[in-house]
């Protein structure tokens, strides 16, 4: 296996080891395209052209092998890279993706896959701006795609710490009534919002024109909480306490978890939002590829 490879497949404590983050993103971005899949720069800002005519000594990987099926004909698609798009990224920065059930964070996490966006989009000349939210953390960058602002995003996203309460909708709505044009959100958070609001909010940003995507982090005990003995749950944004039976706090845990997941699910489908769901052990790169792989299909 070579270099590249190992970084797409890199456990995220290995990852974060490395304390410069743009180090970090290059590494995973540097994985993605010289790990044997498809160039992330066709990942979010290319359209279909046109076909062309297979030229012989092509790779085979270059036909379009859903016309060949339907028509015999050996065609390659064409792609027309669109430079002038507008991408925000917003990252929630509230107590609770201070959660961790490894060495990795939620919020380290969710700052690694951002750095690791913004390095893709600005590589593509495409305009990327930075909202980081949550009572405590208020930074708003405008879009730009000079070589300044992927410095300026790195050092943000580098410094962002997790505090007080999640203003997931809240933030989410105030940025739709910032933007004017055609573009792209990319929204990483836990979710842990009233999912209602959330979805009022992603609606806002598609009656904006834009194309939303969302990816929330979780951790495997949150996804997957489960206790014999009695508990004491500590809430991350307001330092509440509360002891509980083990077996009755899974089950009470588990059952407002899903419901929340299957509303915001819900939510998201009928407004055309891509909701990808990673957890902190999963490799960055790894996330990644799935998330592009996804939007592509899309």
């Amino acid at each position: 296996m070579n270099r590249s490879r190992e970084a797409i497949l890199l456990d995220p404590a290995s990852l974060v080891a490395v304390r410069s983050l743009r180090l970090r993103a290059r590494l995973v971005v540097d994985g993605l395209t010289a790990g044997g899949h498809r160039s992330p720069d066709h990942g979010f800002s290319s359209e279909f052209l046109e076909y062309r005519a297979y030229r012989h000594g092509e790779p085979a990987s270059a036909l379009d092998w859903r016309v060949f099926a339907r028509n015999d004909r050996s065609v390659v698609r064409l792609f027309e890279d669109e430079t002038n798009l507008t991408a925000t990224i917003m990252l929630d920065a509230s107590g609770s993706m201070a959660v961790s059930d490894t060495a990795v964070s939620k919020l380290e996490y969710a700052r690694t896959i951002a750095a690791a966006l913004a390095m893709i989009l600005v590589r593509q000349r495409d305009a990327t701006g930075l909202f980081i939210f949550g009572e405590g953390n208020r930074t708003h960058l405008p879009p730009s795609s000079s070589p300044a602002r992927l410095r300026e995003l790195m050092s943000y996203l580098q410094n962002a710490k997790p505090e007080g309460l999640t203003e997931t909708a809240i933030a989410v709505d105030g940025v739709a009534r910032t933007i004017s044009r055609r573009g792209l959100c990319i929204i990483i958070s836990d979710l842990l919002d009233d999912p209602h609001k959330i979805g009022a909010a992603l609606r806002h940003l598609r009656f904006k024109r834009q194309e939303v995507l969302v990816i929330r982090i979780l951790t495997e005990s949150e996804s997957h909480f489960s206790q014999s003995r009695t508990v004491t749950l500590i809430d991350s944004e307001t330092g509440r306490t509360t002891s509980l039976d083990g077996e009755t706090a899974s089950k009470a845990f588990r059952n407002g978890f899903d419901s929340h997941s299957q509303i915001l699910a819900d939510l998201c489908a009928a407004n055309g939002v891509l909701l990808e769901t990673v957890h902190t052990n999963e490799p960055v790169g790894k996330a990644l590829l799935r998330i592009m792989a996804r939007r592509g299909r899309i």
